[in-house]
Order: C-alpha cells, then sequence, then structure tokens
C-alpha cells in the first residue's frame, strides 16, 4: 500500500512551486536591468534588484513549509501502511492468516 498525497495539496505544492520559480526569473531580469542601469536611476535599480530578492526568498520560504508538510503528511501515511497486519494488507481475514 502507498501512502497518498490529497489532490489539492499536490494542487498548492505546484502552485508555491511555480509562483517561486517565476520569483527566481523576477530576479534574474531584475538584476540584469541593474547591471545594465548607469547614473543616477542605478541606486533605484538596486533598489528594485533587492525587493525582487526579498520577494523570491519569501516565495521560497512558503514552498519549504508546504514541502514539510506534504512531507511529514507522506511519512505518517507510510507508517500507518506499515502498521497494518500482513493479513489486512493481502485483504484476508485474521483467522485465514492463522490457518483457522
Amino acid at each position: 500500500m502507498s501512502a497518498q498525497v490529497p489532490d489539492h495539496l499536490v494542487d498548492r505544492l505546484i502552485e508555491l512551486y511555480c509562483q517561486w520559480r517565476t520569483e527566481c526569473w523576477e530576479v534574474r531580469a531584475a538584476y540584469e536591468r541593474f547591471a545594465s542601469t548607469i547614473g543616477d536611476d542605478r541606486a533605484l535599480a538596486y533598489g528594485a534588484y533587492l525587493a525582487a530578492l526579498d520577494r523570491e526568498e519569501s516565495a521560497a520560504g512558503v514552498y519549504a513549509e508546504q514541502t514539510t508538510r506534504v512531507a511529514s503528511l507522506i511519512r505518517h501515511a507510510e507508517k500507518r501502511c506499515d502498521a497494518v497486519e500482513p493479513h489486512e494488507r493481502r485483504g484476508g481475514s485474521p483467522a485465514a492468516a492463522r490457518g483457522a
């Protein structure tokens, strides 16, 4: 028997992963803008880059928390599966397992 994760948790995990990856791309774009900016706007571009880094870090943290929750749920479900008696895994009765 394998542990199954409810669809809504998988959907949320995928959603959070996509949000994090989007923020990663935003960091890259903000850095490229900063690197190519000259003059008075450079400080503003750097501030935008730092803000993008903060958003990416936040998204990564939320994704990590959800990943931890799902992993914990799977471990818990697997422990329950391991605790199931052998006759229950085969769908038999306790008497059949004893040979009665």
